[in-house]
C-alpha cells in the first residue's frame, strides 16, 4: 500500500464523498434529519478546514495498490499536546476494493507515516452502527476511551 499526497482533483472528490458520508452518518447515529446532518457536515468541514486542503497540520493522502487507486485517508497532527498524536478524521477504501484487506493494510501505511513524522498516538472516532470499522480498529489494537450514549424520552 502507497500513500501520495492528494492531487487538488482528488481533495475536491473526497471532500464531497466524505462530507456526504459525515453528514448521512452524523444523522443516522444521532437520529437527525438529513437535512440536520448536512448542516452538521458543513459546520464542520468551514471550523476544521478554513484553507481546504492547505490548512494546517491537516494531511490528505490517496492510497494505492500498486498504481490503482483503491481509497483515501485524512488526519491531523496534534501537536500542541504533551504526547502529540495523529487524529483519524476519515479513512476510505472504495466499494469495489471492500473486502480484501486493504482497511488494515491503509491502516498500517498511516501507522508508518505517523512514525516517520514522530507521532507515537493514533485516536480516531468510529460510530457505534459501524461494526465493521469496529472490528478492525479493535483487531488493530486500538482501544475505547469514550462511549456517547442516547436515549430517547
Amino acid at each position: 500500500m502507497m500513500l501520495r499526497p492528494m492531487t487538488k482533483e482528488a481533495y475536491q472528490r473526497f471532500t464531497a464523498l466524505a462530507m456526504r458520508d459525515y453528514a448521512e452518518s452524523k444523522a443516522k447515529a444521532e437520529r437527525l434529519s438529513a437535512r440536520e446532518g448536512e448542516g452538521i457536515a458543513e459546520a464542520a468541514w468551514a471550523s476544521l478546514l478554513p484553507e481546504h486542503q492547505k490548512t494546517r497540520h491537516h494531511h490528505f493522502f490517496t492510497a494505492f495498490e500498486g498504481e490503482v487507486e483503491v481509497g483515501m485517508i485524512w488526519f491531523k497532527e496534534e501537536l500542541d499536546w504533551e504526547t502529540p498524536y495523529a487524529y483519524l478524521y476519515q479513512v476510505w477504501i472504495w466499494d469495489e476494493h471492500q473486502g480484501r484487506g486493504l482497511g488494515r493494510q491503509l491502516m498500517r501505511a498511516l501507522e508508518n507515516e505517523l512514525t516517520v513524522r514522530g507521532l507515537r498516538r493514533l485516536r480516531l472516532h468510529v460510530f457505534a452502527f459501524n461494526q465493521r470499522a469496529l472490528k478492525l480498529y479493535e483487531s488493530m489494537g486500538f482501544e475505547i476511551t469514550n462511549l456517547v450514549m442516547v436515549k430517547e424520552l
